[in-house]
């Protein structure tokens, strides 16, 4: 015969057995995991609606659009308001493309602040965390389910080295699961970029 006792002796166990398997996957949740998680995926495609906060204005300058990353090295940002445009990086070099007709092709390097962005979101992507890990320093927060990736250029970075971060004070991307939800970059002018994402495929 189950007793009223017997069931409170039941629910305890259940919320111990619970506490501990929450405490064991929070243990193995580190920057190794998260980063085989986001190895798996091989093609993503997500909207995004980017804000850009300029130190000296109070209204921030809005664009929305596509993101699209297929592996190993694809990534575009197809912007579709407040302009069409598509720009496309791969193997270091930027293409602007409007009208279906490529009108620029830059080399990243000579774009510090936009190489680090698409290079943050691409290594995040693609599970490469160790791209950033010459750079950067890297800390991460939460558990699975909600978790922020800290990363802080390293202060040992050579003269020759720090046009690899731009002008990059600090990054910090929110996500659940294999997946970001914000890219919050700041830089030492005072400037802020905020890219909020959300599935669209």
């Amino acid at each position: 015969m189950i007793t009223g006792k017997f069931l409170k002796q039941l629910s305890i166990v259940s919320a111990l057995l619970l506490l501990l398997s929450t405490s064991f996957a929070a243990a193995n949740f580190n920057i190794g995991t998260l980063s085989k998680a986001f190895s798996k995926k091989r093609n993503v495609r997500v909207s995004y609606v980017q804000r850009r906060l300029l130190s000296f204005s109070g209204r921030p300058i809005i664009s929305s659009g596509h993101l699209v990353y297929k592996a190993p090295d694809y990534f575009a940002q197809i912007e579709l308001s407040p302009v069409k445009r598509t720009l496309i990086a791969r193997s270091g070099w930027l293409m602007v493309v409007e009208n279906k007709r490529v009108q620029r092709r830059i080399k990243l390097s000579t774009w510090p602040n936009m190489q680090v962005q698409i290079g943050t979101l691409k290594s995040v992507l693609s599970g490469k965390f160790y791209n950033l890990q010459s750079a950067f320093n890297l800390s991460l927060q939460g558990n699975q389910q909600s978790w922020i990736l800290n990363l802080t250029p390293k202060k040992t970075l050579q003269k020759s080295e720090k046009s690899s971060v731009g002008n990059i004070k600090a990054i910090q991307i929110y996500g659940q699961q294999a997946g970001i939800r914000t890219l919050l970059l700041r830089y030492s002018n005072g400037n802020i970029t905020t890219l909020s994402l959300a599935r669209s495929d």
